[in-house]
């Protein structure tokens, strides 16, 4: 007779074999792994295993795992679980979820009265061309995107809208990476600065959004960043930067017009001719990037509105 596997490993294994968008309660886990009822047992397996994907594992309810609301939030929603106010969206996903519909199985951290229905989020579509799940997309794509996600928190809506065409969204993330990643004469807050800038000229919301959001962190300045998207000009940037963006707008905006004075511009205030390059390039590709965003119509994560700035004061 075969002795059957401790607690511990039997729920392990289950949690190991759960595939990327696939959800379950901690008293699911439990039945699987033999013991139905030790919901609490395998919040403590969970929590004394490394490498194990957790954030599969929700409360009852579709709840996410307390004080780690946010990072699981986003490891689903990278795996095509969309998760709203710290609970999963799908109602019917929920409801299997739900104790009292799920078997019996009880979540001990449930607390009375704490079953209350959730509305659901009308959310409006991120692109108008269809949006992979991420457990459908190839490996590579699908793993840079749950780094990401780990990282941040979210996926950047960015990832996903392109990722409608893998091949090219490679392309894209492998120029970005060689351009924004590198070490250069421009610093990466400069680098994003120019992205503001010219995104703004072309009325590009995405991407003054998502990057603006970018500046307030690499600058440490909450104001810097809606400055140089509403009139670089008067922004309180530096007259160095002042004349890397005046270069960048006029190539993004005017590009047949520049010439050789805008070049010995730039040489007036330090920069070599490969910083042009970096200047120009990254303008270039955030073009490209503008325009995708048009054509997408590719929403900007709610969670970008607010990084990087001062919590509101609190009300007396």
């Amino acid at each position: 007779m075969t002795t059957p596997p401790a607690f511990p490993d039997a729920a392990r294994s289950v949690i190991r074999a759960l595939q990327p968008g696939e959800v379950v309660s901690y008293g699911e886990v439990a039945a699987r792994a033999g013991r139905p009822g030790a919901a609490r047992a395998v919040g403590n397996v969970l929590a004394r295993t490394g490498g194990l994907p957790w954030w599969r594992v929700v409360r009852s309810g579709g709840r996410m795992a307390a004080g780690h609301e946010a990072r699981q939030s986003a490891l689903l929603a990278a795996e095509g679980v969309e998760v709203v106010g710290g609970r999963i969206a799908d109602r019917d996903l929920r409801a299997r979820l739900r104790p009292d519909l799920a078997g019996g199985f009880v979540d001990p951290a449930t607390p009375p009265g704490g079953r209350a229905r959730m509305r659901r989020m009308s959310a409006r579509p991120i692109s108008r061309f269809p949006v992979p799940k991420l457990k459908d997309l190839p490996a590579d794509v699908r793993e840079r995107i749950q780094a990401v996600a780990e990282k941040t928190g979210f996926v950047p809506n960015v990832f996903l809208a392109m990722a409608h065409r893998p091949d090219e969204w490679r392309a894209f993330v492998a120029y970005h990476d060689a351009l924004m990643e590198k070490e250069s004469g421009l610093s990466k807050a400069e680098r994003e600065m120019i992205v503001v800038a010219t995104s703004a000229e072309n009325d590009c919301l995405y991407c003054v959004v998502a990057h603006g959001a970018i500046v307030r962190i690499r600058t440490k300045d909450a104001l810097v960043a809606d400055q140089v998207a509403v009139d670089w000009r008067k922004a309180d940037i530096t007259p160095r930067q002042k004349a890397m963006l005046a270069f960048a707008v006029k190539l993004a905006v005017h590009p047949a017009e520049v010439e050789e004075a805008d070049f010995d511009a730039l040489r007036a205030h330090g920069f070599s001719d490969e910083d042009a390059w970096d200047i120009g390039a990254v303008t270039a590709l955030f073009a490209l990037s503008n325009r995708m965003a048009h054509l997408t119509a590719m929403r900007p994560n709610d969670e970008f509105f607010s990084m990087g700035r001062p919590p509101a004061p609190k009300a007396p």
